[in-house]
């Protein structure tokens, strides 16, 4: 079961390496070209958690659905959990591999010499924190297993995939818009006290959406 769901990540995951590969490259070239392009590569990593989500997430199982593919499995020695979580444990092996590399890549990219002793990015800043340390990590979770969820509830890959872009939407809008009032209410201060709070509601949030999968998968 695991080298079927690897075989079946393994097109998104070709497309994923080209991607990297393409951020890599910029990478490079913003450290090269510090200061004109500083920022770039933080600026986009956000979008990361969305392809996972879009791509990785959301047509995992509503393909199978679509397609009728699931029924073949679950008439062979497998059961529906084992099918589930083994999909699920391979996105987010493809996912958290990816988001390693991309925040490896932003945190070489931007530690520029010049910043070392004169650092000008505010941490608590959208771009900084959604694009470092637990953050990014977290959010891919969440929508990786928001777009595993959608797809045994809705079994249509289109509203799966619409499902994770508005929370993406409300999640990277929303989120420092919720930082800045708790802020002003001192409820909350100090970057990792934030990192540890956003990244463990996230992180509660990938767990709740794995529990409600698998209920609604096993119910049926």
């Amino acid at each position: 079961m695991t080298w079927l769901a690897w075989r079946q990540q393994r097109p998104v995951a070709l497309v994923l390496l080209a991607v990297l590969g393409c951020y890599a490259t910029l990478a490079v070239w913003e450290r090269s070209t510090f200061p004109q392009m500083h920022g770039v590569t933080a600026g986009l990593s956000q979008y990361l958690s969305l392809f996972l989500g879009l791509f990785v997430g959301a047509p995992a199982v509503a393909r199978e659905f679509e397609l009728g593919t699931h029924r073949l499995v679950w008439t062979q020695t497998i059961t529906r959990r084992h099918w589930y979580l083994t999909r699920l444990a391979c996105a987010t092996l493809i996912s958290l591999v990816s988001v390693a590399v991309v925040t490896a890549l932003v945190t070489w990219a931007t530690q520029h010499p010049a910043l070392w002793t004169a650092p000008d990015v505010d941490p608590l800043s959208p771009v900084y924190f959604d694009s470092h340390d637990l953050v990014p990590f977290t959010l891919a979770l969440a929508l990786v297993a928001l777009g595993f969820a959608t797809g045994v509830l809705f079994q249509r890959t289109v509203l799966a995939m619409g499902t994770v872009l508005v929370l993406w939407i409300l999640i990277t809008s929303g989120g420092p818009a919720l930082r800045a009032e708790l802020q002003e209410a001192d409820v909350l201060a100090g970057y990792w006290a934030w990192q540890f709070a956003y990244g463990g509601a996230l992180l509660l949030l990938a767990a709740t959406l794995t529990l409600v999968g698998l209920r609604r998968l096993t119910r049926r």
